[in-house]
């Protein structure tokens, strides 16, 4: 799970770097109150998370929400790369790869239990 923490941190990385100088009136999309807001909202579940990763041992339905909890932020903040997001591999290929990390890691615990 700290993998597909830091995957999810690193794709809040590119989204500041990518709307850090795209421009729309008289400020950048960075400074817009929504994305402020979200990108803010990111930050608090990923600490959230690591607190949790760092502070106690999980079951497996302690595990899968913590899953949940990070596909759900990697969905939210690839929605602020708008279309570009979804249609450029830089950007969809984290999200992705953090996705297939847990359906990896689930298939293999789903084994050891046969």
């Amino acid at each position: 799970m700290h993998a597909r923490l830091g995957f999810s941190e690193r794709l809040v990385d590119l989204v500041v770097v990518r709307l850090r100088n795209r421009r729309t009136g008289e400020s950048t999309i960075l400074l817009q109150q929504m994305v402020k807001a979200q990108l803010g909202e990111a930050t608090i579940d990923h600490l959230e998370i690591d607190s949790l990763l760092a502070s106690s041992t999980f079951d497996r339905q302690e595990a899968l929400t913590v899953d949940r909890r990070i596909t759900d932020v990697d969905r939210a903040v690839l929605r602020l790369f708008g279309a570009s997001g979804y249609l450029l591999e830089d950007f969809a290929l984290w999200a992705d790869v953090s996705e297939q990390l847990l359906a990896y890691t689930m298939s293999a615990e789903e084994e050891q239990q046969q």
